[in-house]
């Protein structure tokens, strides 16, 4: 609504160095739209990610992007403007892109808003990726803690409550 354009994503990148990308927000002017996968090759969007910053083609997107052609005039798309999305670190997450099928403005509101929107869309993706990495860590941690043959005690430092004992330091201590 801020940039009056008709469709708006976010995507994530799928490998490294980036050939697709998954939607995983995509509104479609009136409602949420399916999220989808496709290939970069010859898109706007490959631009966006190849240069790492941010691109505007104001009209004639589908005259500049052949090979998009048939996907752009099912969505009546005449203008696209993209921006990277990047991790607090500077890494490529993927990117947020508009388009619209009228002309679209090539100016620095635009942009900022973009920035804008791009800066927070990255910053809930770090923080997902960061908890998905802490669920994997934890769950690692527990299987070995669990499995171990050696016996394992987790204690309050201040007044030597157990907090977690495995099954082997039951066993020692005689305990079920």
């Amino acid at each position: 609504q801020a940039l009056d354009v008709r469709y708006a994503f976010i995507s994530e990148c799928l490998d490294a160095p980036p050939t697709r990308v998954r939607s995983f927000a995509f509104w479609e002017g009136k409602e949420f739209g399916e999220e989808f996968e496709y290939n970069l090759r010859g898109t706007p969007c490959e631009l966006v990610i190849e240069s790492n910053s941010y691109r505007c083609f104001p009209t004639q997107i589908q005259t500049l992007f052949p090979e998009e052609k048939d996907e752009f005039e099912a969505m009546e798309a005449q203008s696209y403007a993209g921006i990277p999305l990047l991790t607090s670190t500077g890494n490529l997450l993927g990117h947020l892109a508009v388009l619209d099928d009228k002309s679209m403005e090539s100016n620095e509101r635009n942009r900022s808003i973009l920035e804008i929107f791009a800066a927070r869309a990255a910053a809930e993706m770090e923080r997902l990726q960061v908890e998905d990495e802490l669920r994997v860590s934890e769950t690692k941690f527990a299987t070995a803690f669990r499995a171990s043959p050696d016996a394992i005690a987790i204690s309050n430092l201040d007044d030597g409550t157990y907090i977690e004992i495995n099954d082997r330091c039951l066993q020692m201590l005689g305990y079920d």
